[in-house]
């Protein structure tokens, strides 16, 4: 009608304005022409005048309802709106008409999300999977939504199979590995882990995982090495480093748990300085710093490790020095560089592979801070009465020794030689 070409010529022209007009005056003379209410509704959206068009295209789906692009229109602009329901709504239309839309499908499935219907969502995606099982990026959707609602089991079958049909895919690979880990399944997740980094080897993150895995299961000695090899590939990288003195700090408390409690000794506090000082280096690294601190405040505040709660003195930082007393200041001093001699020599020993000489190298430093802590806190009575050295305590890191006996002293009845 001339309505309708009138506009057409006011489209032509570049003028909106006009072109609105003409379709109104359409409407005035033609109230179920679906065409100008869509026109009109375009036009009204353009002005983002978004209540005009939304009222333009709920008249034009009603009088098309099979028409499938006013549906998804709809949808966007309730969804524009913050009218989330009318959105899921509108796409369920949409998907009546076009059922294999995959667009559609995934707006949909968005919205329910947001929406915080996930059953809704997770159902939907299910019956999309059941017509397409090959759908690899389906599939992998499906599994990241399960592992979102921490239904691992469910995501596990997902990347399970999505890893047997895309071995090479390092992105499901991973999320299989963090199911597995929350499903305590360590070797698993060890084995998928290896795999990664066969398919990308050199990869820092993934190597120190692999190491945060090993002492997650107590195996500590093959936690530093798969931890050494990330510190090697990558020496600036802080996040080897951190993962070290992890495996430290995780030794300690094993260590202290199988001997039942009661505190944690002089070796225990020997290995938390090697976690200290591999954190230390970490900071090196401007990506890690503020983990490394962390984990520094954390040795601070939760393990009291630069105060002395048996007598013993402990190099908890470069910062900290043994206190003097005013009657031995000379041998004091001799004992420190003592201290300072066995804590280099120990470090320097620390990522060998040699453990026998790094027990070695433990235990001769302890024994020097023990000596250290029994002049420091003895008063000048205890000075003269000379006690019994306490027998050490069994560590990790310790050698047990053989406790020196004085002569046997005879039984009662028996005659004693002079």
């Amino acid at each position: 009608n001339i309505h309708g070409l009138l506009a057409q010529c006011y489209i032509k022209e570049n003028k909106p304005d006009s072109t609105e007009w003409a379709f109104r005056e359409g409407l005035k003379h033609y109230d179920d022409n679906a065409y100008y209410h869509e026109s009109l509704g375009y036009l009204s959206r353009k002005k983002n005048d978004f209540d005009q068009a939304i009222l333009q295209y709920e008249k034009a789906s009603e009088l098309l309802p099979e028409k499938s692009a006013l549906y998804k229109t709809l949808g966007e602009l309730y969804y524009q709106t913050n009218k989330t329901d009318k959105a899921i709504e509108a796409y369920e239309s949409l998907l009546k008409l076009e059922p294999k839309n995959r667009e559609a499908e995934q707006k949909l499935a968005a919205m329910l999300r947001s929406a915080g219907r996930e059953e809704d969502m997770i159902a939907r995606q299910e019956k999309m999977l059941a017509d397409k099982p090959d759908d690899t990026k389906l599939m992998f959707d499906l599994g990241k939504t399960y592992y979102r609602n921490y239904e691992y089991k469910k995501a596990l079958q997902k990347f399970e199979t999505l890893a047997q049909k895309q071995p090479d895919n390092i992105e499901a690979l991973r999320y299989l590995a963090n199911v597995q880990l929350n499903l305590e399944q360590y070797n698993a997740a060890i084995a998928t882990l290896k795999k990664m980094n066969s398919i990308e080897p050199g990869n820092v993150e993934t190597m120190c995982s692999i190491a945060n895995v090993y002492r997650t299961k107590k195996s500590f000695q093959i936690a530093r090495t798969w931890a050494r090899k990330a510190m090697r590939v990558a020496p600036g990288n802080g996040l080897p480093y951190i993962t070290i003195g992890d495996i430290y700090s995780s030794t300690v408390e094993y260590c202290a748990d199988k001997r039942g409690g009661g505190g944690f000794d002089i070796n225990d506090k020997l290995i938390y300085e090697l976690a200290y000082s591999e954190y230390q280096k970490a900071k090196k690294d401007p990506a890690q710093i503020s983990t490394a601190q962390k984990k520094i405040e954390a040795l601070k505040a939760e393990r009291s490790l630069f105060k002395s709660d048996r007598g013993s003195a402990f190099l908890a930082s470069e910062n900290n020095e043994i206190k003097k007393n005013n009657n031995n200041e000379i041998e004091i001093d001799n004992i420190k560089k003592e201290i300072e001699e066995k804590l280099e020599s120990l470090k320097k020993v620390k990522d060998s592979e040699n453990t026998e000489e790094i027990k070695n190298k433990t235990s001769e430093l302890s024994q020097i801070i023990q000596k250290a802590g029994a002049e420091l806190y003895k008063n000048p009575e205890e000075k003269k009465e000379e006690k019994e050295p306490k027998e050490p305590e069994e560590g990790e890191y310790k050698e047990k020794k053989d406790e020196e006996k004085g002569p046997e002293q005879p039984k009662e009845g028996e005659g004693k030689e002079k």
